[in-house]
């Protein structure tokens, strides 16, 4: 269960509040616990890309954020287990994994910007785009972008 209450989320399986939950149902840490965490959280990671591949042709996946300083090797992980066998369908291409270039930091960075922008930027990025657009990419500048869905 993630902590927003629902089943199913991303953060549930690959964020630092899993990791912990992880740790602390084992009992202890060392480096095969955290490993066996690492790929269980690079496997649910994997479900979602495949996902987004298979809804909007994805060609690369920016992985950034907190966990990148704990396990850097994440992005490489994860586009080995896309070339498996079973995750993607035959006719589609695996996407380049690559860290965000600002690091564990392009979260807080994206906050930041979508604090300082002016209210017509923060509209059209919270609200998925505008007119009937069901996705909406914003690049904003300093490989910053912003993918707004919304179901209309």
């Amino acid at each position: 269960m993630c902590s927003c209450g629902r089943n199913g989320c991303l953060q549930a399986y690959a964020s630092f509040r899993s990791l912990d939950k992880f740790v602390a149902s084992m009992g202890f840490s060392d480096e095969a616990t955290l490993y066996h965490w690492c790929l269980r959280a690079v496997q649910a990671l994997a479900l979602a890309v495949v996902n987004l591949v298979e809804l909007f042709r994805v060609e690369v996946v920016c992985l950034g954020g907190g966990l990148l300083g704990r396990f850097p090797e994440i992005p490489q992980m994860l586009s080995v287990q896309l070339q498996e066998s079973g995750y993607l369908k035959p006719s589609l291409t695996a996407p380049l994994v690559m860290q965000s270039p600002q690091g564990t930091e392009a979260s807080l960075l994206g906050g930041l910007y979508l604090a300082e922008a002016n209210h017509e930027v923060q509209n059209e990025i919270c609200q998925g785009g505008q007119g009937n657009s069901k996705a909406t990419i914003r690049h904003v500048g300093n490989g910053l972008s912003f993918i707004s869905m919304s179901t209309r």
